[in-house]
C-alpha cells in the first residue's frame, strides 16, 4: 500500500485524468447507446458546435467515433460521427479572427464546425491520429489530394 504523500505531483495527476475519463466514460454511454460498450473513450474537450447559435457542450472522442453532446433549455443536442465517414478534418478560425475551432466534413459532405476549444491543436493532432484513412504516407490529405491520390481509391 501505498502512501499519498509518497505519490509525486504527476502520479496524483495521472489518477485524477484516470477516473475522470472513467467518470466521463460511463457518461458516453448512457449519451450515445449507439456507439458499442466496447468502445472507449479517449478524450473529452469542451467547445460549442457552431450552428444558428453556439452549441456548448462536449466533443466525446474515441477510436471509432466522434460525438458531441449539449443541452439546451432541456432539449438534447446529439451529434455522432462514426471517425470511417469523415473525409476532412481543417482548423478553422471564429469569426475569421479567433483561431479555436475544427470543421469535420463528412463523405456525405454534411459539415460540423466546432469552436471554443482551448487546445484546438491537441484537438486537431488526435483526430489526424484516429482518422489513418486520411492519411497517405503518415501525412494528412485535404479532401481534394483525398480523391486525387490514387492509392486512396482502394481504401
Amino acid at each position: 500500500l501505498q502512501l499519498i504523500d509518497d505519490l509525486t505531483y504527476e502520479d496524483v495527476k495521472k489518477c485524477y485524468r484516470g477516473s475522470t475519463v472513467s467518470k466521463y466514460n460511463s457518461q458516453y454511454h448512457k449519451l450515445f447507446q449507439t456507439v458499442p460498450k466496447e468502445e472507449i473513450l479517449m478524450k473529452v474537450y469542451s467547445c460549442a458546435l457552431l450552428r444558428d447559435i453556439l452549441l456548448q457542450g462536449r466533443l466525446y472522442i474515441s477510436r471509432n467515433w466522434l460525438c458531441f453532446y449539449a443541452n439546451l433549455f432541456g432539449k438534447d443536442i446529439k451529434v455522432c460521427i462514426p471517425v470511417v465517414s469523415v473525409r476532412l478534418v481543417k482548423k478553422h478560425k471564429t469569426a475569421g479572427l479567433v483561431p479555436n475551432g475544427l470543421a469535420i466534413t463528412m463523405d456525405t459532405g454534411q459539415k460540423y464546425v466546432f469552436v471554443s476549444l482551448l487546445s484546438r491543436d491537441s484537438v486537431y493532432d488526435v483526430l489526424r491520429r484516429i482518422c489513418t484513412h486520411l492519411q497517405v504516407n503518415g501525412k494528412s490529405l485535404s479532401l481534394k489530394q483525398y480523391l486525387e491520390e490514387p492509392s486512396s481509391l482502394s481504401m
